[in-house]
């Protein structure tokens, strides 16, 4: 996540939740194991679809994935 929250300006938060998204987990899932709320993961990816121009939890997990390979879906 890394390589996201530097490319598209993420900050760490959004980045760990964008990673737990690409490892299938859900709001609710990621809410518990970061220890917050379901609402707070919803408003990180909220600002992790805007920051990164992907409206979709698939988009961000094809882009979580490329970005780990080297694979730049963004453009």
């Amino acid at each position: 996540t890394q390589h996201l929250q530097d490319r598209f300006g993420l900050t760490p938060m959004q980045g760990r939740v964008a990673g737990l998204t690409a490892q299938g987990l859900t709001n609710k899932e990621i809410a518990t194991r970061l220890s917050v709320s379901s609402a707070t993961i919803h408003t990180h990816l909220a600002a992790a679809f805007q920051k990164t121009g992907i409206p979709t939890r698939a988009g961000l997990v094809a882009l979580a994935f490329g970005a780990r390979f080297g694979i730049d879906f963004s453009s």
